[in-house]
């Protein structure tokens, strides 16, 4: 059986790229986990499903987090270690993870993978939000939230341990979504707000769109209340170091002006 290192094996560039480089992304990794477990599901051959285990324990060893269950999306890897790049928690790369648990303990009957994924989701769902517990999508513009969203959609369905924190989470988050659209009813990259002004990219409104779906699963009577729009101002050089703070895990967000007609809110409501 090849090591635990060898199954983290995509590098973000061909052979590594330069030798001072040496990425390797989880976001590549965690996909190829759920590739697999798909791929047993719908052949029932068990060498998917072993690759999937295998590959499972190299990112637990080498993405996961030491002090908090949640993943880190980056990993250098010379040759001889890979060592981590602490505290990047793309909602991606989480998300994937906690559906690869769910997916795992459905596979093999073992309860340690979905306890992993209840973990990672509860962690998620505490640690990554602004004070009123919206997701803060702080890391990358790049970072895909619709996984996440199929996640903790999965879990909350599922119910038992943690279903619970999952459907709450996804249905506070949707709300505050929907209520700082856009105009045009587009979503943006921050669910509590501003709203986007300018053009957005796929990798922006997927979130807004999966969570839309999920709670309108969820809580079909659901409605959006006028006082859930909430605004940030970015541009004074407190509030970015404070935004940095809460990146490091040190401080709490805070809001810093709120001036907006809820009209916008009141028609999502209606």
């Amino acid at each position: 059986m090849r090591s635990a290192r060898a199954q983290t094996s995509f590098y973000q560039q061909p052979f590594g790229g330069a030798a001072t480089y040496r990425l390797k992304t989880l976001e590549t990794d965690a996909n190829a986990i759920k590739a697999a477990l798909l791929l047993n599901e719908e052949t029932g051959e068990a060498r998917y499903l072993a690759d999937a285990r295998l590959r499972y324990d190299a990112v637990r060893r080498h993405y996961l987090d030491p002090q908090v269950p949640l993943y880190s999306v980056y990993v250098f890897d010379d040759g001889a270690r890979c060592t981590q790049v602490p505290h990047r928690f793309y909602a991606s790369v989480n998300g994937l993870m906690i559906w690869n648990g769910l997916a795992l303990a459905r596979a093999t009957g073992s309860a340690a993978y979905r306890a992993d994924a209840v973990a990672t989701a509860k962690a998620f769902a505490t640690r990554m939000n602004d004070d009123r517990g919206i997701f803060a999508d702080l890391q990358a513009e790049n970072d895909v939230v619709a996984p996440l969203i199929e996640a903790m959609y999965g879990l909350a369905r599922a119910g038992g341990e943690g279903g619970g924190v999952a459907r709450a989470w996804i249905v506070r988050n949707a709300g505050a979504a929907l209520a700082n659209r856009k105009a045009d009813g587009s979503f943006g990259r921050f669910f509590d707000g501003p709203a986007v002004g300018a053009a957005t990219t796929s990798l922006q409104t997927n979130g807004g769109y999966a969570l839309a779906v999920a709670a309108a699963a969820l809580a079909p009577g659901g409605r959006v209340e006028p006082g859930a729009v909430r605004l940030y101002r970015f541009a004074d050089r407190g509030n970015r170091q404070h935004w940095r703070a809460l990146l490091r895990g040190g401080a709490r967000a805070r809001p810093v002006g709120r001036r907006r007609d809820v009209r916008l809110a009141r028609r999502v409501a209606e």
